[in-house]
């Protein structure tokens, strides 16, 4: 398929990846009669899964539920609806990084993120959690939305030093097109996941996303998974076990004794005696936040992610000014870091280990979730639904 090429009033520049039922691709739209460019990110059901009830309303759930959030810690949905026979959403572009390849840049310097990145990262996370949790439909009715896939790869951290929360293909919400899981395929990835999620037929509400949350706080602030290394029926008993110890050791300039009470009420197997809302579990993070300067601002997040991955946000804009232009050359190559092991990133090796080194769009839009849609897909298909098995 040739690019560029248009799509309805969209032009789609570039692909970022592709599933077994979906494309997605970088776009461009000219407002104000050409005077303005908007780059965003145009995800496409192809043909076979227009047809399928069960495929088809995976992808119209999400531009429902996604339409109706406008915060900004959660990335926008500017459209959605058919163009050339094909269902698509039209999505937010955010030029950044997702936390997993955060991990990823900190682990090739021998180092973990600092704890107070850490903490304003989770922070924002929950802000735009506690606006989801309590959003409304037009009548007023709650919409229980409970996001059930949060994970690093699902946060986005933008050159700007904004938070973004992506990906809410497998959400649940009131009036959902599509009804709950069947049989044994669970939604979102299964190491990230409350235990009440791996109880068929129980409801579950915004906790769950808490846990999640609470787990990213302690892989991020220990720099391992707590399941990472087990097996999948280990990681099972881990979860539905004893609780979750926290790490070991806590950075030194945390407060131990509020981070260990945190962890333990995050982290709590009984959803009644997690935190309520996540509004209050981001205030006793603002606690823990405040000795160290409090969180951070947006521009020391932003100079954080420029720190992880030198050179990123000149390359984009080059790249960026080429498509306004349409003077295009093939990406720039990516720069290559040997890793440097300490003894902290030896015990997370997996989370460091790349695949390969992809370009430079691809990296920066790699949390729009193609891969998690992909498998979504594949085991909506096959009734697969233990692929989610991995902690990474």
């Amino acid at each position: 398929m040739s690019y560029p090429r248009p799509f309805g009033p969209y032009t789609l520049l570039e692909r970022l990846g592709a599933g077994g039922m979906s494309e997605v691709d970088l776009a461009r739209r000219s407002l104000e009669g050409g005077e303005l460019t908007r780059f965003l990110v145009i995800k496409r059901m192809l043909g076979d899964a227009v047809a399928d009830p069960g495929i088809g309303t995976v992808l119209k759930d999400e531009a429902r539920i996604t339409a109706l959030l406008h915060h900004h810690n959660i990335a926008q949905t500017y459209d959605y609806g058919t163009l050339d026979q094909q269902f698509f959403l039209a999505m937010e572009f955010v030029p950044g990084l997702d936390l997993r390849q955060v991990q990823r840049a900190q682990a090739r310097r021998g180092l973990t993120i600092p704890p107070r990145f850490v903490l304003s990262v989770v922070g924002a996370l929950l802000e735009g959690l506690q606006y989801a949790h309590e959003q409304v439909d037009d009548q007023g009715k709650p919409l229980r939305i409970v996001h059930r896939d949060i994970n690093p790869r699902n946060i986005m951290v933008s050159l700007r030093g904004e938070v973004k929360v992506i990906d809410f293909g497998v959400a649940k919400a009131e009036g959902r097109l599509q009804g709950e899981t069947v049989g044994h395929s669970f939604k979102g990835k299964f190491a990230y996941m409350a235990p009440e999620q791996l109880e068929l037929g129980r409801a579950i509400d915004g906790r769950a996303d808490l846990f999640a949350a609470g787990l990213m706080l302690h892989e991020l602030i220990d720099g391992v998974h707590p399941f990472a290394g087990l097996k999948e029926g280990q990681i099972l008993q881990r979860l539905l076990g004893p609780a979750i110890q926290p790490p070991q050791p806590i950075p030194a300039e945390l407060d131990a004794t509020l981070f260990r009470a945190i962890h333990a009420r995050a982290l709590s197997k009984a959803p009644d005696l997690r935190y309520p809302d996540a509004r209050s579990f981001r205030k006793d993070l603002e606690l823990l936040a405040a000795p160290l300067g409090g969180f951070c601002s947006r521009a020391e997040l932003a100079a954080f992610v420029r720190e992880c991955s030198p050179g990123l946000g000149e390359q984009l804009s080059a790249r960026l000014a080429q498509y306004r232009t349409g003077e295009l050359s093939p990406p720039p190559p990516q720069p290559v870091v040997e890793p440097v092991e300490s003894e902290r990133t030896r015990a997370g090796r997996a989370a460091a280990a790349e695949s390969g080194a992809p370009s430079l769009l691809v990296m920066v839009a790699i949390g729009l979730g193609v891969g998690a849609l992909a498998a979504l897909f594949g085991a909506l298909l096959l009734g697969l639904g233990w692929w989610l098995l991995s902690p990474d």
